[in-house]
């Protein structure tokens, strides 16, 4: 902050860092938390039509059931949740050739394809590499 000249008070000189903008380096990122992209929502908000309409499958996980209903609502993000959304993006990267993975297709929506977008879809796998410095 400015400091305040002869007769100014701190206020006053405020308006000096109008327009400035800082910069966030990534040793001050370590565990800040953000909140999910548009596109990173709305994928976790259908995965949650489709877990509510029993299209998950037998093998879907609490995690992800969580996982979706924090991305949907917006909630913040620790590093640590974006380090595992990472993981699982990474994990998981072949899921998409299964049958049912495509609107259209017989299956539509796999439980793959639900699980994806409960991590947030394609957006999702973008911004957690991106956060996490893949």
């Amino acid at each position: 902050m400015t400091p305040a000249g002869p007769g100014q008070t701190p206020a006053d000189a405020a308006p000096a860092l109008v327009g400035h903008a800082t910069r966030v380096l990534p040793e001050q990122r370590r565990g800040r938390h953000d909140h999910s992209p548009k596109g990173v929502q709305e994928a976790a908000q259908r995965a949650v039509r489709w877990i509510e309409d029993g299209k998950a499958g037998k093998g879907f996980t609490d995690t992800g059931r969580d996982r979706a209903h924090q991305l949907a609502k917006g909630d913040d993000v620790p590093e640590a949740d974006l380090k595992k959304m990472h993981a699982y993006f990474e994990r998981h990267a072949g899921d998409a050739d299964a049958e049912g993975w495509s609107q259209g297709e017989d299956g539509f929506p796999s439980p793959g394809r639900v699980a994806w977008d409960a991590w947030g879809g394609d957006e999702g796998r973008r911004w957690a590499a991106k956060e996490v410095g893949d």
